[in-house]
């Protein structure tokens, strides 16, 4: 049990496994299935806290994406699923976050859940970011944008969303 584990943190693959422990790949996979599930559980249980990126004067790259559709509009229709992705650029960590909707409402909740006052943060110009920067008022953040149908990075500030998208 205990190789099957340190050959799963090691990323090795199922078939790989079973053949160094001799083992049906069904039970392999069962048992990988259980370690995620035991991971999952364990990441659910630590606190907002540990999940908060950036701070003052650090850069914080954020964007939203689709990941389900049909392959060439053929096939069963599939339900669109939105994740949000938040991305410390110095700190070289980020959240991946499932989301109901791109509405504006459900990504500032996200963002202020998730990212430190006095952080810069860089999008698009996603009309949906437009409210960052007066955030009740006076907002916490400094907003700064890049008009992806022009350039991927901004030549004039640099401005992009290259990290979080890789990420």
């Amino acid at each position: 049990m205990f190789m099957l584990l340190w050959l799963w943190c090691c990323c090795i693959r199922v078939r790989v496994i079973s053949n160094i422990v001799n083992i049906s790949k069904n039970t392999i996979l069962q048992h990988t299935r259980y370690f995620r599930d035991i991971c999952s559980w364990k990441l659910l249980q630590l606190p907002a806290s540990d999940f908060q990126f950036g701070g003052p004067g650090r850069i914080v790259q954020i964007d939203e994406s689709v990941i389900t559709k049909r392959k060439l509009e053929v096939g069963r229709v599939v339900p669109q699923k939105w994740i949000f992705g938040i991305y410390d650029v110095v700190e070289k960590k980020g959240i991946i976050i499932y989301v109901q909707n791109r509405r504006a409402a459900t990504l500032m909740k996200k963002i202020l859940e998730h990212v430190k006052p006095g952080s810069e943060i860089w999008t698009d110009e996603w009309r949906g970011y437009s409210s960052l920067s007066k955030l009740g008022g006076v907002s916490p953040f400094i907003h700064r944008t890049v008009n992806h149908s022009r350039n991927f990075v901004d030549p004039r500030t640099g401005v992009c969303t290259n990290a979080v998208e890789g990420y």
